[in-house]
C-alpha cells in the first residue's frame, strides 16, 4: 500500500517478504499476509474497525491515536491490547456472532455446595451476523489445518485459530496464538513486560495452547461447530473471487451466505484480478472466502503492551463489521500470558 509508513514509503511487509499480488482472503489469513489485512482495512476504513473493537468487542486499551490503518490492520497500538480482550474478541467466531463477557469457570460452590458465583446465565450481544461469524470460522480453521497454526491441531477436533508475532528490528518481542474449539476459546501471549527478543516466535504459544486445551478436552466427545444454517459450501474461482464457472480451472472451496451469493465467473474477462466485482470485502460481502485483496510488500506492528513492527497479525485485528465464547455450547474463555 502506498504511503503506509509515510510519504513514499509503501507497506506493510509480509512475514515471508514476498509480494503475492491478488490473493483470496482465505489464503491471506491462512498464511498471515499483513499486506492483505491492510488492504481490507483500507477498504472498510480504519474508523469502522476502531469503533467495532471499542463498541462491540469492548477493547478498553485503545486510544484515538490508534485509529489508523497500521494499528487496526495488524496491531501495534499505543498501549497494545490485553490477552483477555483479544481472546474474548475471537469467541464470536465460535458463537455465531454473539459476544459474551469472558470468564474462566462455569460456577463456584462453597464448602456446603452453595453456588456463590455463576457464569452460566450470562447474556450475550449479537455483534456480527451469524453467517459472517461462521464464514470466518471456516477461514480460520484453515490456519490450523494447513497454515501457520498447524502445531495447535488436536486430532478429531475442529479448531479455528490465528498466530501472531511482532518484530523490533531483528528482534521478536511478542508471540501470540488464539484458538477456539466447539468447547472453549483460549489465548496465549508470550513475551516480557519490557520488550525483549524471545526469538521463538509463535511456536511455544501454539504448543502451550495445544497442551492445555488437549487436557481440557480429554474425555470429552468431539462435536462440530454449530454454525449458522444459512452458510453453504461452493466452489469459487481463485483468479476472480467469483463462483467458479465451467471454464475456471484454478478453484477452491469457499463458504457463503446462501442469500448473498456472488456472481459466476465467466472464465475470461473476470480473470482480471482487479475487478471491483471480485473484491467482496465490505460488511455486506457474499463471502470473505471469495474476497480478493492486493498484497504489497511489507511491515507493521502488534504488541499486547506497546507498539512494534509486525510480521504477522495476532488477529485480523478487525472482524468484519457485518455479520459464542467457544461455539455450539457457551463455554469459558481463557487467556494466559507468559
Amino acid at each position: 500500500m502506498d504511503n503506509y509508513f509515510g510519504p513514499g514509503q509503501s507497506g506493510p511487509n509480509n512475514a515471508d517478504n514476498t509480494f503475492h499480488s491478488w490473493t483470496p482472503v482465505q489464503k491471506a489469513l491462512q498464511w498471515s499476509y499483513n499486506a492483505s489485512s491492510a488492504q481490507v482495512c483500507n477498504t472498510m476504513g480504519p474508523t469502522t474497525s476502531y469503533n467495532f473493537l471499542v463498541n462491540q468487542l469492548h477493547f478498553t486499551t485503545l486510544e484515538q491515536s490508534d485509529n489508523n490503518i497500521a494499528a487496526m490492520a495488524v496491531g501495534g497500538q499505543t498501549r497494545g491490547v490485553t490477552v483477555k480482550e483479544m481472546t474474548a474478541g475471537f469467541q464470536i467466531f465460535g458463537n455465531n456472532g454473539k459476544y459474551f463477557k469472558p470468564y474462566t469457570f462455569y460456577y463456584v460452590e462453597d464448602h456446603d455446595g452453595n453456588i456463590i458465583q455463576d457464569n452460566r446465565s450470562e447474556s450475550s450481544e449479537q455483534v456480527i451476523k451469524g453467517t459472517t461469524a461462521g464464514i470466518m470460522n471456516h477461514i480460520l480453521q484453515s490456519v490450523v489445518s494447513g497454515g501457520t497454526g498447524t502445531a495447535a491441531a488436536i486430532s478429531g477436533w475442529q479448531i479455528f485459530g490465528k498466530t501472531g508475532t511482532s518484530n523490533m528490528g531483528s528482534a521478536t518481542p511478542d508471540s501470540w496464538f488464539i484458538g477456539g474449539t466447539p468447547k472453549v476459546v483460549a489465548g496465549i501471549w508470550s513475551g516480557y513486560e519490557q520488550m525483549k527478543d524471545i526469538s521463538w516466535k509463535t511456536e511455544y504459544c501454539k504448543q502451550i495452547w495445544r497442551s492445555l486445551i488437549s487436557q481440557y478436552l480429554s474425555g470429552q466427545t468431539a462435536v462440530p461447530f454449530d454454525l449458522d444454517p444459512n452458510i453453504v459450501e461452493r466452489t469459487y474461482c481463485k483468479s476472480s473471487g467469483l463462483l467458479a464457472g465451467d471454464s475456471c480451472t484454478d478453484t477452491a472451496i469457499g463458504y457463503y451466505d446462501k442469500n448473498n451469493l456472488p456472481a459466476v465467473c465467466n472464465g475470461g474477462s473476470d480473470h482480471k484480478g482487479n475487478s471491483e466485482t471480485s473484491s467482496m470485502i465490505s460488511s455486506s460481502s457474499s463471502s470473505e472466502t471469495s474476497s480478493k485483496t492486493q498484497t504489497s510488500s511489507p511491515q507493521s506492528s502488534t504488541s499486547p503492551n506497546s507498539g512494534s513492527s509486525s510480521h504477522e497479525q495476532p488477529t485480523s485485528s478487525t472482524p468484519s463489521p457485518s455479520s459464542e465464547v467457544p461455539s455450539s455450547s457457551k463455554a469459558p474463555t481463557s487467556s494466559l500470558s507468559g
